[in-house]
């Protein structure tokens, strides 16, 4: 990729895993007998200095580049931690991931939720030590006289 001194670059912070923009401030020319060397000075918002060519982390040219590499890092990490739960449920309890059940659950889920935003009322109990839980009361419960004969 070609730079230019004044570009912006976007610097990946392998430690931290945030963005760094840091601004191209000089080019170096090295011509040596053996052959011509060329490297970036870079100057981040804090004011240090470091050569692009000794980066061992990503560097991008636009802000979109930046993005999508993280997003594709975040999908891998979220589908490596998926696969290395469900290995584990396989080994310790003979569990198989069905895709069938899984659509079931969520159709299941998604009709439940639209019943109860209609007629049914959550009601919170405090569990104690701040827990709590929300229960679903039947209609008659809701409006039943609470007093005991």
């Amino acid at each position: 990729m070609k730079v230019n001194v004044g570009n912006i670059v976007f610097v990946l912070d392998n430690k931290t895993h945030n963005i760094i923009p840091c601004k191209v401030v000089e080019k170096v020319s090295s011509l040596t007998e053996t052959g011509e060397k060329v490297y970036h000075i870079l100057e981040t918002p804090a004011s240090k200095s470091f050569k692009l060519e000794d980066l061992k982390a990503p560097w991008f040219q636009d802000i979109e580049s930046s993005k999508v590499h993280l997003m594709d890092a975040a999908q891998k990490l979220v589908d490596h931690t998926a696969q290395r739960a469900l290995t584990a449920a396989e080994r310790a309890f003979g569990h198989t991931e069905d895709k069938k059940t899984d659509v079931l659950i969520e159709d299941q889920f998604s009709s439940e939720s639209s019943i109860l935003t209609n007629e049914e009322t959550v009601t919170v109990v405090d569990l104690g030590d701040g827990q709590k839980a929300n229960i679903i009361l039947p209609e008659e419960l809701l409006h039943a006289d609470s007093s005991i004969d």
